[in-house]
């Protein structure tokens, strides 16, 4: 719509029509995002490689810790996140249920 005066009917949306607003993604949404793609780069490599260690390796312990931490520091970064929109709590949501996930996989391997 590129006049933002003129009435929906100028449009021919009818009424019962349901309209999809696009626009930039909001600072919350990419800032959630951001941490996503922090975990998806940079923990679950750590991920991967801490699943295929031997349990009695010596930096197996310093590895389940390492991503410990960085989990933990990440949700406590999605926990600061003000979420105001339905579509910022829904994915604040999904990124708490991926770290809390990451946390358990992690520390089910290591007491295995």
């Amino acid at each position: 719509m590129k006049d933002l005066e003129a009435s929906l009917s100028f449009y021919k949306i009818k009424n019962r029509s349901k309209i999809v607003m696009l626009g930039e993604k909001s600072q919350i949404l990419q800032k959630l995002i951001d941490i996503k793609t922090f975990i998806t780069r940079e923990v679950c490599p750590l991920i991967a490689q801490f699943e295929q260690m031997d349990a009695r390796d010596k930096e197996f312990s310093k590895l389940h810790l390492k991503i410990s931490e960085l989990l933990m520091q990440s949700l406590l970064k999605v926990d600061s996140v003000d979420c105001q929109s339905d579509s910022e709590k829904l994915e604040r949501k999904e990124m708490v249920k991926l770290i809390q996930g990451n946390l358990d996989a992690i520390d089910e391997i290591k007491h295995c």
